[in-house]
């Protein structure tokens, strides 16, 4: 098994280096050069996202900490691999991108695209198997943390990863005090926020102060408008298009049966997972190189979220099948 690679010192590379320009709104990395993450929002329609059957592991990008014990049915197909840069992504007109992004894709190429487009490109992130406690800073719920509401009828990807805080800029010495792990940069190539989303990587690494922590032993759960009563949905670790791995909705999504508001629980049920002082965050608020929180999620989103000992939760208004409130 590969053993991450431990980087201590600080890599000050201001506006040296790339970033990770972000697709479906919610799989991407913070840029720390500040690309203007609303240029990623433009897609063609997408109503109704369901599994892709020809869809092969897509490569390990951002950092992953599993928490003991592991499985290897689930980390196997991400980690047993070796760094193959084969295939370049040629269409350079990067369809459905905003002309900021297909700029920014243009000087920072070339770009090697993620599986199937391309199944001879592999790569993997460093990844860490521990059985030491993990103390989670924040939370991020994906999709409804951008106001995408789920509708009657219809598949809704639910996704929730947590992130561990493993190093940080320190400024009182100015150098990194913790252990960084390497990740790829990526960018959306192609077809932003649908099933069709196309994702790459430059070959780029940086020394990330963050890694997602999974496990099994977890579930979720659903409280439908008007009642305290539950109902489990299923969601697996994977990694996804960006090829950050997080707590992602199997078989295409939740389908909600009734409009209203719902409440989506994760509750974790590993001892090595710590959710203490843990609070519902948007990653795009974090600067992955130090560490450092460079906004704030809003007051609304706030209201809708939250942590409460192993478990955090988010409130959710699920549209009629026909639209509307």
């Amino acid at each position: 098994m590969r053993r991450i690679t431990l980087v201590a010192a600080m890599l000050m590379i201001a506006g040296l280096f790339m970033i990770a320009a972000g697709c479906s709104n919610r799989e991407e990395m913070v840029s720390p050069t500040g690309l203007d993450q609303e240029a990623l929002t433009k897609a063609k329609p997408n109503p109704d996202p369901g599994p892709d059957p020809d869809a092969l592991p897509m490569n390990l990008s951002f950092p992953v900490i599993w928490a003991y014990p592991p499985s290897d049915t689930l980390l196997a197909p991400y980690i047993f691999k070796s760094l193959n840069l084969a295939k370049i992504y040629t269409n350079t007109s990067y369809p459905y991108a905003d002309p900021t992004i297909v700029e920014y894709l243009q000087e920072n190429g070339p770009w090697y695209p993620q599986p199937p487009y391309a199944n001879e490109n592999t790569w993997v992130a460093d990844y860490l198997v521990s059985d030491a406690t993990h103390q989670i800073q924040f939370v991020d719920w994906g999709n409804p943390m951008e106001n995408i509401s789920p509708r009657v009828g219809q598949r809704f990807p639910v996704e929730v990863a947590l992130f561990e805080k493993v190093a940080e800029f320190d400024t009182t010495i100015g150098a990194i005090v913790g252990t960084t792990m390497e990740a790829f940069t990526m960018a959306c190539l192609e077809y932003s926020a649908t099933r069709d989303e196309l994702f790459g990587t430059n070959g780029v690494t940086y020394a990330s102060c963050f890694a997602t922590v999974l496990t099994s032993e977890f579930k979720v759960t659903v409280r439908p408008p008007d009642t305290w009563l539950e109902y489990e949905i299923r969601l697996d670790p994977a990694v996804g298009p960006s090829g950050k791995m997080n707590f992602a909705s199997a078989n295409g999504g939740w389908i909600p049966a009734q409009s209203g508001w719902h409440r989506i629980t994760l509750t974790i049920n590993d001892p090595n997972i710590d959710l203490t002082g843990a609070v519902v965050e948007n990653d795009e608020h974090f600067d992955m190189l130090t560490g450092v929180q460079l906004e704030e999620l809003s007051d609304h989103v706030k209201e809708l979220s939250g942590v409460f000992y192993n478990t955090t939760y988010i409130d959710v208004y699920v549209l009629p099948a026909g639209g509307g409130r």
